[in-house]
């Protein structure tokens, strides 16, 4: 398979986004850009310039709706919990299915090409069930990660993939690595535990940021257009006060020994 250069990358990711906006549209769908993209767009009117994937978020309702839609088409495909036995995350991606993504070290994903991550928006809990609500979250996310199938092999250098998974062979036996669905089934429903019985607070989860997600619903109640890549995507109306409670001064540039990409993946042609 032919290796995609990372110019490569932001391109597929970036047709995706305009397929994932042509679908929105055309479907009454809101979504935002949402984390790193977001500030790409607002600081650099694009990719920060180290960065190389891209995310966007929508409410739970509109999650489900666009789920649907993307699984009828023939080049892209949504991806998460309810779709792939092997997939570990709580969020669902949009990938190119012309394209093969390699994670080094982590358990891998079939079918996972390029993608545009996908976050729900969920219902927050009451402020006193919070930490109580996430502590459950995180034990659970826990049980999920060490008892992924064993099916999913690691991928990247043979040794370094065998190592990592012997090391999580005391954790599979302790989880019950059988348990994985009923774990993933856990966490969905925990999840939308407030789905009816709104806060006035929403949360994003299976980020790097905990709990800072949780955003007053107001956030997300418009979109406006903003310039990404030459061009216009929606983002939250109130984008100034989500990025800033994320990462304080947003418009100020990290030191140069941060300015790399976390990811570390490697994508391929399929032909």
């Amino acid at each position: 398979m032919e290796l995609l250069s990372p110019e490569d990358i932001k391109r597929v990711s970036v047709d995706i986004l305009k397929y994932i906006d042509t679908i929105c549209r055309k479907n009454q769908i809101e979504y935002f850009i949402a984390f790193g993209t977001l500030i790409g767009a607002i600081r650099h009117k694009g990719f920060i310039p180290w960065d190389d994937d891209i995310d966007i978020c929508m409410k739970i309702d509109d999650y489900r709706k666009f789920r649907e839609i993307v699984n009828a088409d023939s080049q892209y495909r949504f991806i998460d919990l309810s779709t792939n036995p092997d997939y570990y995350f709580l969020f669902g991606r949009v990938t190119d299915t012309g394209t093969k993504l390699v994670l080094p070290n982590k358990p891998e994903i079939h079918g996972l090409g390029v993608f545009v991550d996908v976050f729900p928006i969920y219902n927050a809990p009451p402020v006193e069930e919070r930490e109580e609500w996430y502590r459950q979250y995180a034990a659970l996310r826990q049980k999920m990660l060490y008892t992924v199938p064993g099916t999913a092999h690691y991928q990247g250098p043979k040794l370094k993939s065998m190592v990592r998974y012997a090391k999580r062979i005391p954790k599979r036996i302790k989880y019950k690595s059988r348990n994985y669905s009923q774990y993933c089934a856990e966490i969905t429903a925990l999840l939308n535990r407030y789905e009816n019985s709104g806060t006035g607070d929403v949360v994003v989860m299976d980020t790097p940021y905990g709990l800072k997600t949780v955003m007053e619903r107001k956030i997300f109640e418009s979109a406006a257009e903003v310039e990404f890549e030459g061009g216009k995507f929606l983002a939250p109306v109130l984008y100034e006060e989500y990025l800033t409670k994320l990462y304080g001064d947003y418009m100020k540039l990290p030191p140069v020994e941060k300015r790399v990409s976390s990811h570390g993946f490697q994508a391929y042609w399929n032909k």
